[in-house]
């Protein structure tokens, strides 16, 4: 088992492929390994912790066109603000059954993202999480707990959200009262609970 990564030990090295602790990802580990992450078309991400912030995102200022595949094991409890902004080749991310939170804009951005599984474990979605991704559908889990503003801003294709939970317990999430708002849900949108109740919000 790997338990430190020396000085330069991967300098300006830009794998395609990816599996890496996710403790060796912080800005100052990256930078004294001098791993290279932009060449990277898949990821696998382990351990415990939670992911860094913007830990895909392009600090050019131009998208990130190269990144196809997320997968995320072990006991990561949460994803950082921006981690996967504006990665617009994204189609495929796994998450744990530990995740608790998806930070802002985490899988923001434009991708080709369309579907994604969502850990019964997840308690909260923050800003804009799911901003301009390419689903129709979603299910957000029984557990979920709290949805902030604009989580699915700019999804145009998005018809369909589901929740594991009943009615009941859809009312008792606690929602910003622009949690949907962005999202083209045409005339309106009814979140389909398990129970087979609906919950609507007119256009």
């Amino acid at each position: 088992t790997v338990t430190s990564i020396s000085a330069d030990a991967f300098y300006y090295v830009s794998p395609e492929t990816l599996s890496v602790p996710v403790k060796f990802l912080s800005d100052t580990a990256l930078k004294n390994s001098w791993l290279e992450l932009d060449a990277v078309k898949d990821v696998t991400i382990t351990g415990e912790g939670d992911v860094p912030e913007l830990l895909f995102a392009s600090r050019t200022g131009y998208p990130n066109t190269l990144l196809k595949s997320v997968n995320i094991t072990g006991d990561i409890e949460s994803i950082g603000r921006r981690a996967f902004y504006d990665c617009e080749a994204l189609e495929k991310v796994t998450l744990p059954e530990s995740l608790v939170t998806i930070g802002d804009e985490a899988f923001g951005g434009y991708s080709k993202l369309s579907e994604i599984v969502l850990p019964e474990g997840l308690k909260t979605i923050e800003y804009s999480a799911f901003g301009m991704c390419d689903f129709s559908e979603i299910t957000l889990p029984a557990g979920i707990e709290s949805l902030d503003q604009m989580i699915f801003s700019g999804c145009k294709k998005l018809g369909k959200v589901y929740f594991g939970g009943t009615l009941e317990e859809w009312e008792a999430v606690e929602k910003h009262a622009d949690w949907c708002t962005g999202a083209y849900f045409g005339s309106g949108l009814n979140v389909i609970c398990s129970d087979g109740e609906k919950w609507e919000r007119k256009a």
